[in-house]
């Protein structure tokens, strides 16, 4: 008599094998996920960095609209106008009392802008009266001043530094910061 050798594998192999699989896959698809929220985050803070390098860029060109702004017009600058909990910016620039080039601008799908802080030693929490932050950025310097509101009923603030906090939906945090001498850089806390 024959000795018939099985190929193949028995029924409770196959189940000790998947048994391992869904192990690591519950393990790590929570890290995966995580992982992902804070590189999109992070993705979203340079995003918001590069609209309001944008925004900058035209101040310093001094680049004026020719159908809104006349030769005798003077810019005032570009600006950025910031809304806590949204995911962009409305951008333009200003001759006189006329703004042009207006639009909105993304920064980010899943992300929002959450809270706004003066930055000095520590982060304090920026209280804005009319809901929204405008960003002026001078031309040919590029500086910036920080406005409570618009630019036409807002009020100067006196700030040297501005940090922007993004969230996302599983509650982490980034910070882009902005100061009145034209910087602009991100990170993950606050001083």
């Amino acid at each position: 008599m024959k000795l018939q050798i099985r190929k193949g594998f028995t029924l409770i192999e196959l189940l000790v094998v998947m048994g391992i699989i869904a192990l690591i896959a519950a393990l790590t698809i929570p890290s995966y996920v995580s992982f992902s929220r804070s590189q999109e985050l992070y993705q979203s803070a340079l995003n918001l960095k590069a609209v309001l390098r944008d925004t900058q860029n035209r101040a310093l060109s001094s680049e004026k609209s020719a159908t809104n702004c006349t030769a005798s017009d003077t810019l005032l600058g570009f600006y950025a106008t910031l809304i806590p909990g949204n995911t962009s910016a409305g951008v333009g620039g200003r001759c006189g009392l006329i703004n042009f080039n207006t639009a909105s601008k993304s920064f980010s799908k899943t992300s929002s802008l959450q809270s706004l802080y003066t930055v000095g030693n520590s982060c304090s929490l920026l209280s804005l009266t009319q809901g929204e932050l405008t960003i002026v950025y001078k031309p040919l310097d590029g500086s910036g001043a920080f406005y409570d509101g618009s630019l036409d009923t807002g009020l100067l603030l006196n700030s040297g530094k501005i940090a922007l906090m993004l969230t996302n939906p599983g509650g982490q945090s980034y910070y882009v910061f902005v100061t009145n001498t034209g910087d602009i850089y991100e990170k993950k806390t606050c001083p």
